[in-house]
């Protein structure tokens, strides 16, 4: 039986590709560790959309960055009983 879904999305506007993964690593782990730890059956998909921008700072504005947006679906289940209550 579906009990929750969850849509996270992360924005990240980091000067590099490196440091975005690791903020998506880390976010990632943590939500695998607060979800999953009580779950019987669980499911994670994960999109990544990388963006390119003109970033706009005072002193140079046309200096091209990369924006990484991670939407993140957690879908929660649980083993359903043979009355098809979720315990």
């Amino acid at each position: 039986m579906f009990i929750k879904h969850v849509d996270i999305i992360l924005i990240s506007a980091a000067v590099g590709a490196h440091f975005a993964l690791e903020q998506f690593q880390r976010l990632k782990k943590r939500l695998q560790e607060i979800y999953f730890r009580h779950t019987e059956t669980q499911y994670l998909q994960i999109k990544k959309l990388k963006f390119l921008f003109y970033f706009s700072p005072t002193l140079n504005y046309n200096k091209l960055r990369e924006i990484y947006i991670f939407k993140i679906v957690i879908n929660l289940f649980k083993r359903t009983t043979s009355k098809g209550s979720a315990i």
